[in-house]
């Protein structure tokens, strides 16, 4: 039996998958038997009209599911286990997990493979890092240019050892400097202090505030005279806080 008849197979299949199915096997059977006259009525190649007949020997014409049946590349779940374990205890990031691990463990996990496990374990994760964005509201309107010899002095702190902005050669070439660069910048004078440390904190931060307010102002006896405007990120000086 041929007809000149064409039924869109894969519109049928958007609208229901196993009623597609089986209207190519109704035809089938009224057809008797003629897999190219299928084919070409449905306009599918033999192979769907052969895959649609094995679907129905195996009971089940419902979609297959794509996942994939091994993963021979995954973490196993007793290491996915050990990785959140440490996370509860000792609360480390990726990187600093993946070198914990290696070191006192024995296990090597890359520290994106660590993140990814992370992400994927967020119910069974007991600690939860909070985020440390706060409103600080608007910022207070500074005058730069009207500024008396320091009276305005931001203060800042940078990682040096930036590998966007240095090359390798140059960045080996810092092995054993201090990681951090803390700069106060009087703007009217131009009078720049510099200081390093190996860690960002608040102790750091506070002790460079002290040390150039100590090197810069007091000597000068400057620090009764003006109303003094430090500057650390958007924190004043009764603040230092760090970014």
């Amino acid at each position: 039996m041929k007809s000149g008849h064409r039924i869109d197979y894969k519109a049928l299949r958007e609208i229901n998958p196993k009623t597609a199915r089986l209207a190519v096997i109704k035809y089938l059977e009224s057809s008797g038997g003629n897999i190219s006259d299928t084919a070409r009525v449905f306009g599918i190649e033999r192979a769907v009209v052969y895959d649609i007949l094995r679907k129905q020997q195996q009971g089940d014409l419902t979609d297959r599911s794509r996942a994939p049946k091994s993963f021979p590349r995954r973490t196993q779940p007793e290491v996915e286990e050990r990785v959140i374990e440490l996370k509860n205890q000792i609360h480390l990031g990726p990187k600093r997990l993946s070198i914990h691990l290696k070191k006192h463990c024995g296990i090597a996990v890359p520290y994106g493979t660590i993140r990814h496990i992370l992400r994927r374990n967020k119910s069974k994760l007991t600690y939860k890092l909070k985020s440390q964005r706060t409103k600080l509201g608007k910022r207070e309107f500074i005058d730069w240019y009207s500024a008396k010899p320091f009276e305005v002095v931001p203060v800042d702190v940078k990682y040096i050892r930036d590998q966007k902005a240095l090359s390798k050669e140059q960045i080996v070439h810092l092995h054993g400097i201090p990681n951090y660069q803390w700069d106060a910048l009087d703007v009217n004078s131009r009078f720049k202090r510099v200081a390093y440390s190996r860690e960002k904190s608040w102790t750091n931060g506070l002790c460079f505030y002290r040390w150039a307010i100590s090197y810069i102002l007091e000597p000068m006896g400057l620090r009764r005279e003006l109303p003094l405007q430090w500057i650390m990120g958007r924190s004043s000086v009764e603040n230092p806080g760090l970014r």
